[in-house]
């Protein structure tokens, strides 16, 4: 039989209420951490994302001056060979392939354009048909948030 009265009762397995709400505290700190790492994940993703975009877009600009000849590179773009400097943008595209590249820049980045400039690398303004060396520097611009972004290649032709 079992004794019962005064005597104290065995202790039982459980958890106390302030350590129930310790635990809750410590679990609620944790998670609020971990979406702050989430949202900032999200961010870093989505801006490497428009800074790949960015940067292949340039590169393939490049790589199709590098498959021209060296006066199909600034004829391709409407230059005049007799000018010293020549800058293009998707704003006005000539070269049917930049209508290809403003396409890309318009769907996935924020009032996203593309620049390509080509000039003389020779001292003294000589002019594009005369210059033995041309410099290409495309820069892609756009917006991300707040943010105004870019990117830029350089490559010389000679």
């Amino acid at each position: 039989m079992e004794k019962t009265g005064n005597r104290r009762r065995e202790a039982q397995g459980g958890f106390s209420l302030a350590e129930v709400i310790v635990a809750l505290g410590i679990l609620a700190s944790v998670l609020i951490s971990v979406a702050g790492l989430l949202v900032v994940g999200h961010r870093l993703v989505k801006s490497g994302r428009g800074s790949s975009l960015a940067l292949a877009v340039a590169r393939d600009i490049l790589e199709e001056c590098d498959g021209r000849s060296f006066a199909g590179v600034y004829r391709a773009f409407g230059c005049d060979d007799t000018q010293a400097t020549c800058t293009i943008d998707t704003a006005v595209p000539v070269d049917p392939s930049m209508t290809q590249w403003k396409q890309m820049v318009d769907e996935d980045l924020f009032e996203g354009f593309v620049q390509v400039l080509i000039e003389s690398v020779e001292a003294g303004g000589v002019p594009l048909g005369q210059s033995r060396a041309l410099r290409i520097t495309v820069s892609v611009f756009w917006t991300e948030g707040p943010r105004a972004r870019d990117t830029q290649l350089t490559m010389v032709r000679m």
